[in-house]
């Protein structure tokens, strides 16, 4: 009985110094991850951080393109990064050239306060490997209805003065 508590102990102590958070700034800057296939998940995860304000929290597929990927926090699925388009053999090493190019897929959540714990697992792996990155960026995440108000006001006054030229032309 000792020797199987033993040996029962000993796996904990093993698996539990393999499994291990990284905590993560929410200053914007890129932090990587790796898989290996469909249905893994992330190594040197979970990714956490605690905020006290709103936040932008983005993922993105990385080098070799066709990656798509499930994302979480505490266990509660967030949602999946975008559909790649078009090819599946194209190479970028930079995050943002990335999450600007639809090949890689990506996706952004706007977040609230409190603690976060960000794991993830790949849907689609062409080649059976991956990598990308997550970051978080407190600070100005604009609400969307004072975005939608921001365009509509712009759109006004757009017209408007498309009036008045017209009306001093003619």
């Amino acid at each position: 009985m000792k020797k199987t508590l033993l040996a029962l102990a000993a796996g904990a102590s093993l698996w539990a110094s393999h499994v291990r958070a990284t905590p993560i700034p929410t200053d914007g800057s890129w932090h990587s991850f790796t898989f290996h296939g469909e249905g893994e998940p992330f190594a040197y995860e979970p990714f956490t951080f605690t905020l006290d304000t709103t936040a932008l929290l983005t993922v993105t597929d990385l080098y070799l393109s066709g990656d798509r990927l499930a994302i979480y926090n505490n266990g509660v699925l967030l949602g999946l990064t975008s559909m790649p388009q078009g090819g599946i053999d194209d190479y970028v090493g930079s995050y943002d050239m990335a999450l600007l190019d639809p090949r890689w897929s990506s996706a952004s959540w706007q977040i609230g306060p409190g603690s976060y714990s960000i794991t993830g697992t790949a849907v689609l792996s062409p080649w059976g490997v991956g990598a990308g990155g997550i970051r978080v960026i407190t600070g100005a995440v604009p609400e969307a209805d004072a975005a939608l108000a921001f365009g509509l006001g712009a759109g006004v006054i757009g017209l408007v003065l498309r009036r008045w030229s017209a009306r001093a032309e003619g």
